[in-house]
């Protein structure tokens, strides 16, 4: 994955056409990148929301944090399944379960009749199929809700 992803998963808002809204709702999935952390996410929310929070006088709730206050409504951000994940460590390939795994392949192709090779290189990769991935494995779920 190139850098953290984010896809508006629900909306919920009004109850009726052409009335202002009282309470809105809005799940945001995000699938942080290997290289980044839970915190730098928050931060990153923190440091886009709080100049919108102040223009328009609401009060901004992040992590059961105050960050800004106003009389206007509020934003309040929280983490939807009560733990956020950071994401997984990055496997070794000199040791391990990868060295296990290469060296599985590697002596499959050796002995294959078919495929003889003793020059197979087994290479890791990383899917960066967001699209998929937070569909089948919401790694972190946080919820911005106003009122």
């Amino acid at each position: 994955m190139l850098g953290t992803t984010q896809a508006v998963d629900l909306v919920e808002g009004g109850m009726k056409v052409n009335a202002l809204l009282e309470c809105t709702s809005v799940v945001v999935n995000h699938c942080i990148a290997e290289h980044s952390s839970v915190g730098e996410l928050q931060q990153h929310l923190i440091n886009l929301l709080a100049p919108v929070a102040v223009k328009y006088d609401l009060a901004l709730v992040v992590f059961s944090s105050d960050v800004t206050c106003g009389g206007a409504g509020q934003v309040i951000l929280f983490n939807l399944l009560g733990t956020a994940l950071e994401p997984s460590p990055v496997t070794p390939m000199e040791y391990g379960p990868w060295a296990l795994l290469q060296g599985s392949i590697k002596a499959a192709f050796k002995s294959s009749p078919t495929r003889n090779s003793s020059k197979v290189v087994v290479m890791p990769s990383l899917s960066i199929d967001g699209i998929n991935q937070a569909t089948l494995f919401p790694h972190n779920q946080l919820t911005m809700q106003t009122a």
